[in-house]
C-alpha cells in the first residue's frame, strides 16, 4: 500500500528501514525512498557503510592466498491442507523470474510474486525463500568472502544518489592490498596510503551528497564510515609486523597470521 500511497510515505518508510531486519524489506523501502529521497535518507545510507579493506603482506615471489565462501539451500516444508482450495500468496524477491513485476526500481530493483499455496499457517521457510537469499548475495555486491550486508546495499543507493551505477561506482567495500615485505618503513608507507585512498573516496562520496542538498554537515559529521583494515600475514616466517596507528578513530586494525600449512 505504501508503494502505492498517495499520501505522504516517508516516515513510514524510513521507520522499515530503520526497524528491520530482513533484507529485501529494507532494500524495497530503500528503493522507493530513493525515488526523491528525504532529509536524513543519506545519512543513514552513508553510516551504513563500512570499508572492508584486506591489506596481504607476501614473501618476495609469494602469491597471494583468495578467500571464498559457500552454502546451500534447504527447505522446512510447508504446512499444507489438501482438501482447502490455494490461495494467492504474495512476497518480495531480488530475483525478476516469470509472472513477477518490479516492486521497487534501483540499481537493486526488487520484484513482486505471486503464487499460489495451500499453506494457510504461519508459512515455514521454503526452497524459493532459501534460494532467493543466495541469489540474493550473488545478484546484488557480490562480495568475494561474505554474505551480503545493508553496507553492500548502501553503497549501490548512494552510488545511485550520485548518477553511478552500480558497477561504475569507484567506492569499494572491500578494497585488497598485496604487500611484498621489504622494510618496515615501506609497509608502514604502504598501509597508510592505501587507507588514505579509502579515506579520500568517502570524502568526496561525502561532498557529492552535499552538492546535491542530499547531507547537511551536521549529518557529515555524525555518519562516519568505519574502515577496517585486515592485515593478512601470509609469509612464511612470521617475524612480527610494525603497529600501525591511524588518526582517523573510525579506522580499526586487525591481525591474522595465515597458516600456510593448513591451507595446502
Amino acid at each position: 500500500m505504501l508503494s502505492r500511497s498517495h499520501d505522504d510515505t516517508e516516515k513510514p518508510l524510513l521507520r522499515i528501514l530503520d526497524k528491520t531486519t530482513n533484507f529485501i524489506d529494507w532494500l524495497a523501502a530503500a528503493d522507493l525512498l530513493a525515488a526523491k529521497p528525504p532529509a536524513g535518507f543519506a545519512a543513514r545510507l552513508l553510516k551504513a557503510i563500512a570499508i572492508n579493506a584486506a591489506l596481504r603482506v607476501l614473501d618476495p615471489g609469494q602469491n597471494a592466498l583468495g578467500e571464498g565462501w559457500g552454502g546451500d539451500c534447504l527447505s522446512g516444508g510447508e504446512d499444507r491442507s489438501p482438501n482447502w482450495p490455494p490461495v494467492g500468496q504474495y512476497r518480495l524477491t531480488a530475483r525478476q523470474s516469470p509472472g513477477s513485476e518490479l516492486f521497487a526500481a534501483g540499481e537493486d530493483p526488487v520484484y513482486l510474486m505471486r503464487t499460489l499455496s495451500r499453506g494457510y499457517s504461519a508459512r515455514a521457510p521454503s526452497a524459493n525463500d532459501c534460494a532467493d537469499r543466495m541469489d540474493f548475495n550473488f545478484m546484488v555486491g557480490k562480495r568475494p568472502w561474505g554474505l551480503i550486508t545493508l553496507s553492500d546495499l548502501s553503497r549501490d543507493l548512494i552510488g545511485q544518489l550520485l548518477g553511478f551505477k552500480k558497477e561504475d561506482f569507484a567506492l569499494e567495500l572491500d578494497p585488497t592490498l598485496d604487500l611484498t615485505w621489504t622494510t618496515a618503513q615501506a609497509y608502514k608507507g604502504a598501509a597508510k596510503a592505501f587507507v588514505g585512498e579509502q579515506e579520500e573516496m568517502l570524502e568526496s562520496v561525502v561532498l557529492g551528497l552535499k552538492a546535491r542538498g542530499l547531507l547537511s554537515q551536521q549529518e557529515a559529521e555524525l555518519a562516519h564510515p568505519q574502515i577496517e583494515l585486515r592485515i593478512l600475514d601470509q609469509r612464511h616466517e612470521k617475524t612480527p609486523l610494525p603497529r600501525l596507528v591511524f588518526a582517523n578513530p573510525s579506522v580499526d586494525v586487525t591481525y591474522e597470521a595465515v597458516d600456510l600449512e593448513s591451507t595446502d
